[in-house]
């Protein structure tokens, strides 16, 4: 992951929790892996500690695996569903 990228993660992490052993501890993510993903990304992260980490900071989880942090679009299949077949 590239410096910049890094960067965005701790910021919001840092942001949302105060810390990032705040984070480690309400998330039950060992501070270790965080810096395995700093490194060497994210490819390599088991698929149940992407979607916590994604799902706890918002992040985009196809994006998190290429790299890179953005934050998640809201989706609402739902609402899609009903405003395309209630015209």
């Amino acid at each position: 992951m590239e410096q910049k990228e890094q960067q965005k993660l701790k910021k919001i992490i840092v942001t949302r929790y105060g810390s990032i052993q705040d984070f480690s501890e309400k998330n039950d993510i060992p501070p270790s892996v965080l810096e395995k993903i700093y490194k060497k990304g994210a490819g390599n992260l088991g698929i149940t500690t992407a979607r916590k980490l994604c799902n706890s900071l918002g992040i985009d989880l196809d994006a998190l695996a290429e790299g890179k942090v953005k934050q998640r679009k809201p989706r609402n299949n739902r609402t899609n569903f009903l405003s395309q077949n209630n015209p």
